[in-house]
């Protein structure tokens, strides 16, 4: 039952929405263009969530209770974890390091404000970006070493099925190690980046109402309503990064004990506690939605422009398509003049 309303229905559901919340992610900053090094690494962070997503859906499926009736050839709990498990830690340590990437751009931009036009150019995002990406890519050798797919003969079901073998034990809990201390690592660089950026801008607040004090009264409430924005937005980061792969603690449980692993006497525990885990993970997927619209009113202008012209374009063409359905009902005679009538009513509605 467990398995069934939180992998069926609780991951499902928030999958879809997080689908559609980074599709959404990545059409606004498209829409915006990828001519800064901000749009660029919020929009590769939205397509790892994707590839992250579609990973924890796969999951829903293969530990969906009532799966094994399809008496297929295959433990699909063995599928999942050499397809997509190492897939979807690798996706979360991504997006988390494209956030390190875009809280430090944003703590130099502050303390370098002069400087960071040439210190961080596009090409040398994206040249980061892809370096980080690769760099846990590479991560996941040691397990594709340990591990492979092979048939394995279940005397308790007295079937041969495709299954998880360990192919080399040697290198067996080196990535969960390494992906608990890049995990960890990467907190704490969020933190710490977050940490900076709010006291500096505590800071400058403080200059500005100091030094500039006539200036202040006057726009007051525009520099308050941009700073405060400014720290919400990184203390929110911060918390649901931290939050959100806490979990992550669970690969240094695996490395110190080797039972708490697919196959060992404490799957279940394994299984049901990664199912937190990526319940967690997938939260943070669907949340930057609702940061970007209330934090960044650029994010939010081309979000309400996109939408409003995808809905006015919609109704034209429901609109034109009623029409021609009256017309073709009616037999109505089609003339130049009610040609023209027809295009001015259609600009006009």
């Amino acid at each position: 039952m467990f398995a069934l309303v939180h992998n069926g229905i609780v991951c499902t559901a928030l999958g879809l929405f997080g689908l559609v919340a980074n599709v959404i992610n990545i059409l606004v900053f498209f829409k915006q263009g990828l001519n800064n090094s901000m749009n660029i690494s919020f929009f590769s962070m939205s397509v790892a969530d994707i590839i992250h997503i579609l990973a924890v859906e796969w999951a829903n499926v293969c530990f969906n209770p009532y799966i094994d009736k399809l008496e297929a050839p295959i433990v699909f709990t063995d599928l999942y974890y050499f397809t997509g498990g190492w897939v979807n830690g690798c996706a979360c340590r991504i997006t988390l390091y494209h956030m390190v990437c875009i809280t430090a751009e944003r703590c130099l931009s502050i303390v370098y404000p002069l400087k960071i036009k040439t210190m961080i150019t596009t090409r040398r995002m994206v040249v980061i970006i892809v370096a980080v990406d690769l760099m846990h890519v590479l991560t996941l050798v040691p397990e594709y070493v340990t591990v492979t797919l092979t048939w394995r003969f279940f005397p308790s079901r007295n079937r041969t099925l495709l299954s998880l073998g360990i192919r080399d034990g040697s290198a067996k809990g080196v990535t969960f190690l390494l992906h608990f201390i890049l995990a960890f690592l990467g907190q704490v660089l969020v933190i710490i980046f977050t940490a900076i950026l709010t006291l500096h801008l505590k800071r400058q607040t403080s200059w500005r109402q100091t030094v500039t004090k006539e200036i202040v009264k006057k726009n007051k409430k525009s520099f308050s309503s941009r700073d405060k924005k400014s720290m919400i937005l990184v203390v929110v980061i911060a918390s649901v990064l931290i939050v959100c792969y806490s979990p992550s603690i669970l690969c240094l449980v695996t490395f110190i004990l080797p039972e708490f692993y697919v196959g060992g006497k404490l799957f279940p525990l394994f299984r049901d506690a990664w199912a937190f885990a990526y319940l967690f993970a997938i939260l943070n997927s669907g949340i930057n939605v609702f940061i970007f619209y209330n934090v960044s009113s650029n994010y939010k202008n081309t979000f309400k422009h996109f939408f409003h012209c995808l809905i006015t374009v919609t109704s034209v063409a429901v609109k034109n398509a009623q029409f021609s359905f009256k017309v073709k009902n009616t037999h109505e005679k089609i003339t130049p003049r009610f040609c023209r009538e027809t295009i001015l009513r259609n600009n006009y509605a």
